[in-house]
């Protein structure tokens, strides 16, 4: 017998060695799925399919108010899912929340004039000041709920003495503006994170800090304007750097006790100085705080049922350039309203002052001297002391050298300064020595002269006139011959962006 037949003898009739064996079951385990948290967020719109959420507190829990693009109509909703995205309400991020109730008549008409009319009595009960700024400050309040619909946006400014009523302005907007957040000394971080997650009117106290950080003063530089946004850096998990855009485009006011003096700031603000005054009422109590939360809930409900009515052109207001820029949006907020007329006109006052204060400026000061003395190549003593008498002061002297101009409205501005205002705003350059034939009294006396050679600068005529234009000095008598000698020059030139032989000197 073989040892193959052997070893198969050994197994039980009928019954192979395979047989004999356990079989092992293969189970298949389940993949893994991955959970992917929904994306919290204050607000959404969807264009394309006119969908609108706005984040809330559905008796007392997260929910979002939505907007039906197919029937308008509102309701509640607790989350929201668009192209496989689940999205959930976030959390109030430092402003009160909508609170609503699931009775609640969402639906029901709600006219602007009723809001602006409730808001204006408010304001009337707490904030002492003149009438004209209390409408000012409810224009913006609904300009904070059309943001979406505009391309710029002014800044508010309240600067003024403690107890001289900000934090009553500060709470009056806290309560009915667009999720406004009210703090203090925010970080550029906190400016550029709240206007690009929540988009909501920024409220910022002691401000003042503006004038020592270069960041946040870049941010409120411009940040006025739709596109705005800041360049962020991150490192994912392979170490590669990604750049992130964070829009900083939206409603800013800003209250401190001293003066802010940026230029840049100044020309995008509307300013209120702040005095200290008796309003009717000055505390706010809870049933206060509850109505004007509840102005602000039909706010919002208002914005949904308008988010697709466009804003009126108001293309025949009295106003260009960068005064329309911040203008323009509180008039066509309330357009309709019976508080239009009364804005308009203030928003004309306004801009006078702010034009008087231009024409005022340092800049516009050199811009005047330079038209002066465009003609001769001047010393730039003679121009150093035009510009004194200009500003009513005094030539500044150091160790018996003349370093400046001081004066009690505008302090030491030295020759550097001026030079700078020449380069950066007039296009000028050096100009070749000349031989300047100087007559003193004493020379004169003797009949004799003396050659002296003058450095001089050449500005940029066109330049120079664009700057006439903008600080609004074209009716100015003291340089109306000027002026009319330099456009003809421009005009028959036909070049007015070169240099040229004829040039102002500093």
């Amino acid at each position: 017998m073989s040892e193959k037949d052997s070893d198969s003898g050994s197994a039980p009739a009928g019954k192979s060695k395979r047989e004999k064996e356990p079989k092992k079951t293969i189970t298949t385990k389940p993949a893994k799925v991955k959970f992917v948290p929904p994306k919290k967020v204050h607000s959404l719109i969807f264009p394309d399919q006119r969908i609108f959420l706005e984040a809330i507190l559905l008796d007392g829990k997260p929910a979002f108010l939505h907007r039906d693009g197919i029937t308008g109509r509102l309701d509640f909703v607790t989350n929201f899912v668009h192209n496989d995205i689940t999205y959930a309400p976030a959390e109030p991020l430092g402003y009160h929340p909508y609170e609503f109730k699931s009775d609640d008549d969402i639906n029901k008409s709600i006219k602007l004039e009723n809001l602006v009319n409730e808001t204006l009595t408010e304001w009337r009960t707490f904030i002492a000041c003149e009438d004209e700024w209390r409408i000012v400050n409810v224009a913006y309040d609904v300009v904070s709920y059309i943001l979406p619909k505009l391309m710029t946006v002014p800044y508010l400014a309240g600067f003024g003495d403690i107890e001289t009523g900000k934090g009553q302005r500060m709470q009056c907007h806290g309560y009915i503006a667009y999720r406004a957040n009210t703090g203090t000394l925010a970080t550029p971080a906190n400016v550029f994170a709240y206007a690009n997650d929540v988009k909501g009117l920024l409220i910022q106290d002691e401000f003042d800090a503006i004038e020592r950080d270069r960041q946040l003063h870049a941010l409120y530089k411009d940040g006025y304007k739709r596109g705005a946004s800041v360049l962020r850096t991150s490192i994912n998990r392979d170490g590669e750097r990604i750049q992130h855009a964070y829009d900083t485009f939206c409603c800013k006011i800003i209250y401190s006790n001293f003066i802010v003096r940026s230029p840049a700031i100044l020309r995008r603000t509307i300013v209120e100085y702040t005095a200290k005054r008796q309003p009717a009422l000055d505390e706010f109590k809870f049933e206060d705080l509850k109505r004007l939360a509840f102005i602000g809930k039909r706010f919002l409900i208002w914005k949904l049922q308008t988010a697709l009515d466009p804003l009126p052109d108001l293309t025949d207001i009295p106003f260009t350039a960068g005064a329309k820029e911040i203008y323009k949006p509180l008039l066509q907020a309330v357009y309709d309203t019976s508080i239009y007329e009364p804005l308009l006109k203030f928003c004309q006052e306004i801009n006078k002052e702010k034009i008087e204060a231009m024409k005022t400026s340092l800049t516009a000061l050199v811009t005047k001297a330079c038209v002066k003395l465009r003609e001769r190549q001047c010393p730039f003593g003679e121009l150093r002391a035009l510009l004194a008498d200009y500003m009513e002061g005094e030539i500044a002297e150091k160790s018996n050298v003349a370093i400046g101009v001081r004066s009690s409205e505008y302090g030491l501005i030295t020759d550097i300064k001026i030079v700078n205002e020449i380069k950066l705003n007039l296009g000028g350059v050096k100009a070749r020595p000349y031989v300047h034939d100087e007559i003193t009294d004493t020379l004169r006396d003797a009949g004799k002269s003396e050659d002296r050679q003058v450095k001089g600068w050449y500005v940029n005529p066109k330049r120079l006139l664009e700057m006439v234009e903008k600080y609004h000095l074209e009716g100015d008598t003291g340089i109306e011959a000027e002026l009319l000698q330099l456009r003809y020059e421009i005009r028959m030139s036909g070049s007015a962006g070169s240099t040229g032989s004829t040039g102002s000197t500093g």
